[in-house]
């Protein structure tokens, strides 16, 4: 059970990213704090709102956007409402 368990954390993780956002975060803080190009208009935008708005208001667990090498993946949801936002830095 213990082996299943540890399994599982490793491939929620390859799967989501070893890190967690809030759906609040500013999508223009993390282009800078992570090196990636966005627009002006989507730099005012939150993660989860430019994630709700890029699947058309209907996000589900694992949908996903990339900016260069860093990947956001819908990691939870409540009531059709983002709670948790995945983070992945992919090599270059």
């Amino acid at each position: 059970a213990d082996r299943e368990l540890l399994v599982e954390r490793q491939h929620r993780k390859a799967f989501f990213g070893e890190f967690t956002l809030s759906p609040d975060a500013n999508l223009g803080e993390l282009a800078k704090a992570y090196g990636f190009s966005i627009s002006p208009a989507d730099a005012e935008s939150t993660i989860g709102g430019y994630l709700r708005q890029r699947f058309y208001g209907r996000p589900v667990i694992g949908d996903s956007a990339a900016f260069g090498n860093v990947e956001f993946t819908v990691r939870e949801i409540d009531d059709s409402q983002i709670t948790a936002i995945g983070i992945r830095l992919h090599k270059l």
